[in-house]
C-alpha cells in the first residue's frame, strides 16, 4: 500500500518458509511488479526458524538453504528468482558457485567499502551488488536494523531518531546524485511500517526523478550486463 502511489518497484528479500506460510502476501508482491529475492529457506540465525548462523552451517547445508528457498518461491509463487541475499549479509564464498549453477545473476550480500561503491563480479560470473554504508557509522550497512534494533548502541541512531535516520538517507541520495554513484539501501519491512512518516523517503526519491534512476536489482543487472559486454562504455 505504501509503494502503490509511487512509480517505483522494489526488491523484496523473501524467506522460503514465510513464502509458504503467507502465500497471498508474497503473491501480491509479484502481482504488483516487484522483485522477489531468495533469502534462504529458514533464514539461519533467526529466532523464529533457525538459530544457527549461516556461516556456521556446513557447505552442503548452506547449499540446501539456497536451493530450498528457491524451490519454495518457484512452487508457491510461480516466480523464478535470479538474485540472492545471505542472512545478515553473512555470505560464504562457496555459495557463489551454487548461485552460478542455479542460473542466478547476482547476490546482494556485501557491505560497500566506500559510499557509492560500484557493483562487481564476485565469483563464477555472479554480480555482487554491495549495500551502502551508513554515513554515521561507516563500519555498518545503512539499514533500519542497525539504526533501530542493533544490539550494540555504537551502531544505533542516537535516540532511535527517525528524523536523523531520514537525514542520513537524504545525504546518501545527494552523494549519489553528486557523484553519479550506485546507492543500495535496505529497509526492513517490519521497521518501515512503524515509521511515522515513511512516505517522505519515497517523496525524496520522487523529487530527484530527473537525476536518479530507482531500479530493482534485476533491472540493475539487466543494465550492467550489456554495458560490460561493451567494455563499460555508454
Amino acid at each position: 500500500d505504501t509503494l502503490a502511489p509511487y512509480p517505483f518497484r522494489a526488491s523484496f528479500a523473501c524467506i522460503g518458509r514465510w513464502v509458504e506460510q503467507a502465500p497471498d502476501v508474497h503473491r501480491r508482491i509479484v502481482r504488483e511488479g516487484h522483485e522477489v529475492v531468495n533469502h534462504t529457506y529458514s533464514h539461519p540465525w533467526s529466532e523464529v526458524f533457525n538459530p544457527r548462523p549461516f556461516l556456521s552451517l556446513a557447505p552442503a547445508e548452506r547449499e540446501e538453504e539456497v536451493r530450498r528457498g528457491h524451490e519454495a518461491i518457484v512452487r508457491t509463487l510461480g516466480y523464478e528468482p535470479v538474485g540472492f541475499r545471505a542472512p545478515h549479509l553473512d555470505m560464504a564464498p562457496g555459495v557463489y558457485p551454487v548461485l552460478s549453477e542455479m542460473g542466478y545473476r547476482y547476490s546482494s550480500s556485501a557491505l560497500a567499502r566506500r559510499v557509492g561503491a560500484l557493483p562487481f563480479r564476485a565469483a563464477d560470473g555472479v554480480w555482487e551488488l554491495p549495500l551502502a554504508q551508513c554515513p554515521l557509522h561507516p563500519s555498518s550497512v545503512f539499514d533500519t536494523y542497525h539504526a533501530f534494533r542493533s544490539g550494540s548502541w555504537l551502531f544505533r541512531v542516537r535516540g532511535e531518531d527517525e528524523d536523523r535516520f531520514f537525514g542520513s538517507f537524504v545525504r546518501l541520495v545527494d552523494l549519489g546524485v553528486e557523484w553519479g554513484a550506485h546507492i543500495n539501501v535496505y529497509f526492513d519491512p517490519m521497521d518501515a511500517h512503524r515509521f511515522r512518516r515513511f512516505p517522505r523517503f519515497l517523496d525524496h526519491l520522487q523529487a530527484w526523478r530527473e537525476q536518479v534512476m530507482v531500479a530493482t536489482y534485476r533491472e540493475l543487472v539487466g543494465i550492467l550486463e550489456p554495458r560490460e559486454e561493451k567494455g563499460g562504455r555508454e
